[in-house]
């Protein structure tokens, strides 16, 4: 039987939502593999190129933002046999579902100026449009669950009625939604972002300051340690809090934790498809399987690095005000370093391979202008 009739077609649908939930899927690490010789993976817009597709199980992270959205979900509905929400946003809008008609506009006019068109309209969770056949918890969704979900999956060939979805032409392998705009007339192209507004700046406002960092750590699922670190910092400034040594290099070994992170998701599965000519990361994992266990060892340590010091997969919990609610183990932050230094060759190794690559020169005729952090111009000075 050939290959296209025997594997289930598989979507991953981002709505509105952080794209944590999707990052924390990737932990399923080399299974990510052995799941895909009994599933095609249909549409992935983080992994692969986008274009109408069928599938027949659908996995949705985020809530629906607006009619697009929602007739989105329903295309997705008609087509497929099984709709999975994976994660709060996608289960009950999270935080988020306090966007309600009555605080719509105050809560946007605190973040954006009067001139701002918002794409923003409603919050409705995927189970308010469509029907749900599973759920996957969690902040981000349980990967252990997920694990489970799909090897259940595999058990069973899910086939259904041939209906393509289309999907807006966002641009793909991209954290958020944005469009291409190009006029050939004039020579010119403009990156539009097109993602929900979430307000999270805003839903912080009359909450205690110790849940800050904690929502601001959802403005992004790529890149959470930063949002929760900074939103800690900005507060023990507002309140003198000066937090001992040992916390701050362990949330500097945090933050290097989550930029390698960010990196390697980055580099591995946004760039270098296009840089081989591939379809897909998944198809390019299959043709260069040591690259891809090399990316695998360095993100478990990243993994490690989330778990230790963080407490959590992604989105920190032990990371508070003036330090931590809980301090990682000693023992394990020995390992860590042992860990650390095991493979530093690797990703010597993995910055040869970029090197490698024949890079385009490119310039820009533009005025850089930003402000000169504090921390800079002291060490101006003591130079």
């Amino acid at each position: 039987m050939e290959e296209s009739v025997t594997k289930t077609k598989i979507s991953i649908l981002d709505l509105t939502g952080c794209t944590g939930c999707q990052v924390n899927l990737l932990r399923l690490g080399s299974a990510f593999l052995d799941f895909a010789q009994y599933f095609e993976i249909a549409s992935w817009r983080m992994l692969q190129a986008g274009g109408a597709t069928d599938y027949d199980v659908v996995f949705v992270e985020g809530y629906a933002c607006n009619e697009e959205q929602v007739e989105l979900l329903k295309q997705a509905r008609e087509t497929c046999e099984l709709v999975v929400a994976i994660g709060v946003c996608a289960i009950s809008g999270h935080v988020f579902s306090q966007l309600t008609a009555e605080n719509y506009e105050k809560l946007k006019a605190i973040v954006y100026s009067p001139e701002h068109c918002t794409v923003t309209k409603f919050v409705k969770p995927v189970s308010n449009v469509v029907k749900v056949d599973h759920v996957i918890p969690g902040c981000p969704a349980n990967v252990e669950a997920a694990r489970k979900l799909l090897h259940e999956l595999k058990q069973r060939h899910i086939t259904s009625k041939v209906k393509e979805v289309r999907y807006p032409d966002y641009v793909a392998r991209i954290e958020g939604h944005g469009s291409l705009n190009v006029d050939f007339k004039d020579g010119t192209a403009h990156f539009c972002p097109e993602e929900g507004e979430r307000f999270v700046e805003a839903s912080v406002v009359g909450k205690p300051y110790l849940a800050a960092p904690r929502i601001h750590s959802r403005i992004c699922g790529i890149c959470p340690v930063a949002h929760c670190l900074c939103s800690i910092k900005a507060i023990e400034k507002a309140l003198g809090i000066r937090p001992s040594s040992l916390s701050k290099r362990l949330r500097r070994i945090f933050q290097c934790g989550q930029i390698v992170q960010s990196h390697l998701l980055h580099l591995y599965f946004m760039v270098l498809p296009y840089l081989t000519g591939l379809k897909s990361s998944v198809e390019m994992s299959y043709r260069y399987p040591l690259e891809f266990h090399l990316y695998l060892d360095i993100k478990r340590l990243t993994e490690e690095i989330f778990d230790l010091i963080g407490g959590a997969p992604l989105h920190p919990v032990s990371l508070t005000v003036g330090g931590f609610s809980k301090l990682p183990d000693a023992g394990r932050l020995q390992g860590l370093r042992g860990n650390i230094l095991k493979v530093l060759d690797k990703a010597h190794d993995l910055v040869a391979l970029f090197a490698g690559f024949d890079w385009p020169e490119a310039v820009t005729n533009a005025h850089m202008v930003c402000i000169e952090p504090e921390f800079i111009r002291r060490a101006k000075i003591q130079l």
